[in-house]
């Protein structure tokens, strides 16, 4: 996904190429790459072209990783490799990774439009009438763009590529670029959206149910379009499937070309501004009575809850689609029709992207971009509720467990279904089939969710539990011994030594069990073996498989267990307490500890993810489903991260 963790950079040199020997004299030394040679001061070590040379520790930081790979130095905290040098990251590189939709640096303007023809490649354009391009470092003027005038502005953008793009004006002028140079065209009516569906051919809607193509330098009213409205957007999968959208007053109007006629459709009570999707049978409309998908093209559903207007929409696959609302900002589904704000600029108006670590969006005088993950807007929970696990059996389905009861999340608002207090452990395997632990003044409680009501089963241990998790046919629980449950009858398991309570537990889907608290086990049949001895106290276990194990505890300390042995302590920028542990993959993994610490790991290194603004209090628990990861803890504080692209 994600996180504060680094991404990838373009730099400048930042040693002297000298393509001679002796210049530093006997201070310097010879350098080899790729057929390239150049010389390096005797400080500096030898990075790749166009870097050439480099702080040794940079360098070495990188020696051995791919290009883009995450890398830390003393004084870079979160790099990457750059020229097998390890290099700050900022948000204006293409492919660094930072958590949020990040301002980029950009001239002054108002700008309403924006389009990724590609990576490291993208478009915009506001009330100035200039175009502006991104090289993958910069936004800059398009010099070889002439600046509209008489308050004309670039009203939509469209194209197969920065050499086959399509921009379209506010004045009936229809710009195309083809082989570096722009070629101007006029429609015969008003238009206010472009899509390209080939290097030199596209669709325009506008005025009046206007539709027109463009082929052969020459634009073409397309007859017969079932429709009198304005027009106000395009979108298709190919000459023989367009969408347009428009409408007049209390009417969403939809319009669908097979490439020889056109079809006609009302959707919603409103003028409908936006079209996308991600394939033939998964598309989207949105407007002024918000946004809707259709599975078909011609049976349209609403979605979401907002009342304020859809103004673009775009994604990077069915499961991932963003909007951008008036006056909200920028909303995230995952394609179950659960749409979740995210925080983002409320003046937000045009989005797109070239992957799910990629996303632009126009919001006024910024350009904001997104490289993976984003906060939504809080969860509030009870501020009494001291959260000490969660579980998301989907992203509209959260369980916690607290001091003061059992909460159910829907994805927009929260349940208390028990109030008595004093529980640890949470997990489920579906929305209907959820376990909790603890409980009480004794903690020996075993309580089981079927849909509609939690309801108690056996301990058969009859000590405290502190932690719950399951496969897909059985459950395990943990305390002085591990319990393992089935249709609802628990059977004790292998005691640990000395009585000693175990914190938390993680199941293999080979049936491997690992626990973790005063020590770290495995367990199997009767008995519990230590894999890593005391000294240590570990608050949390996961993994993806029984050769790939994480667990954190006290003092920042993550270990990771190979299926042989545990490792020394893993590289970690923090000596807080850590307390939950979970991850989508062994290249995905996320912790979180006190003061709102949350860590990522990606490609070998442990980076921190900033919290959400003004978060502070201690993360306890850390679980997700899909693109959704939710963190809680004390004060009944939850934090909701979508994350795109691991």
């Amino acid at each position: 996904m994600l996180s504060s963790r680094p991404g990838m950079q373009r730099y400048a040199a930042i040693g002297l190429v000298v393509m001679w020997a002796g210049c530093f004299g006997p201070k310097s030394h010879d350098c080899e790459s790729g057929g390239a040679t150049w010389v390096c001061p005797q400080e500096l070590a030898c990075a790749n072209p166009p870097t050439y040379c480099a702080n040794p520790l940079e360098v070495n930081a990188c020696d051995g990783k791919p290009e883009a790979a995450p890398c830390r130095t003393d004084v870079v905290p979160d790099g990457i490799c750059v020229d097998n040098a390890c290099q700050m990251c900022s948000p204006d590189i293409e492919g660094c990774r930072s958590v949020g939709w990040n301002p980029m640096t950009v001239p002054g303007d108002t700008y309403t439009v924006v389009y990724a023809a590609g990576s490291g490649d993208a478009w915009a354009a506001g009330g100035s009438g200039e175009l502006l391009h991104y090289d993958g470092a910069h936004w800059e003027p398009d010099a070889t763009f002439t600046p509209l005038t008489g308050g004309a502005t670039v009203a939509s953008i469209s194209g197969t590529s920065s050499a086959h793009l399509f921009a379209m004006a506010s004045n009936e002028s229809v710009f195309h670029q083809s082989g570096g140079t722009w070629v101007a065209s006029t429609t015969s009516m008003l238009m206010h959206g472009v899509w390209a569906d080939g290097d030199d051919s596209a669709f325009a809607v506008g005025l009046s149910g206007d539709v027109e193509r463009f082929a052969s330098g020459t634009w073409t009213q397309l007859p017969n379009t079932m429709t009198t409205t304005t027009l106000r957007a395009v979108w298709g999968t190919s000459a023989t499937n367009v969408y347009a959208v428009g409408g007049a007053g209390t009417t969403g109007t939809v319009i669908h070309y097979n490439g020889s006629s056109w079809t006609a459709s009302t959707v919603g009570a409103a003028t409908l501004d936006a079209v996308w999707g991600s394939g033939p049978n998964d598309i989207y409309v949105g407007g002024a009575a918000g946004i809707y998908h259709s599975t078909d093209g011609s049976t349209w559903t609403p979605q979401g809850s907002s009342t304020s207007a859809i103004q673009s929409i775009w994604g990077s696959s069915a499961t991932d689609v963003f909007e951008t609302v008036t006056s909200v900002g920028i909303l995230h589904s995952d394609g179950t029709g659960l749409w979740v704000p995210l925080i983002s600029p409320a003046s937000a108006s045009s989005i797109s992207g070239s992957g799910p670590a990629d996303v632009f969006a126009a919001a006024g005088s910024q350009i904001v971009h997104y490289t993976g993950a984003a906060w939504s807007t809080a969860l509030v929970g009870t501020p009494t509720d001291d959260f000490q696990s969660i579980w998301a059996a989907s992203p509209s389905a959260l369980f916690a467990a607290s001091n003061a009861g059992l909460d159910r999340y829907d994805g927009v608002s929260w349940t208390k279904d028990t109030s008595n207090g004093g529980w640890h452990g949470v997990w489920a395997r579906a929305s209907d089939d959820a376990y909790a632990v603890g409980g009480g003044v004794t903690g020996v409680s075993i309580d089981h969710w079927d849909g509609s009501a939690w309801s108690p089963q056996t301990n058969p241990s009859s000590s405290s539990l502190f932690g719950v998790t399951g496969t897909s046919t059985m459950e395990y629980a943990i305390g002085e011994s591990v319990i393992s449950g089935a249709n609802g009858t628990w059977t004790a398991g292998a005691s640990f030594p000395n009585t000693a309570s175990e914190n938390a537990i993680w199941v293999s889907d080979d049936g491997t069990i690992f626990a973790a608290g005063d020590q770290l086990y495995t367990v199997s049949g009767g008995t519990a073996d230590a894999l890593f001895g005391p000294g240590e106290t570990w608050n949390a276990i996961w993994g993806t498989s029984a050769s790939d194990v994480f667990a954190a505890g006290l003092a920042g300390q993550i270990r990771h267990y190979d299926g042989t042995s545990w490792s020394e302590p893993m590289d970690v920028p923090t000596t807080v307490d850590l307390n939950g542990l979970w991850g989508t993959s062994d290249d995905d993994v996320f912790a979180v500890g006190a003061t709102g610490t949350i860590l990522h790991y990606h490609a070998q290194l442990w980076t921190m993810v900033p919290p959400p603004p003004g978060v502070t209090a201690t993360f306890m628990s850390v679980a997700g489903s899909g693109s959704t990861i939710f963190i809680a803890g004390a004060n009944g504080t939850v934090a909701r991260l979508i994350e795109s692209a691991p």
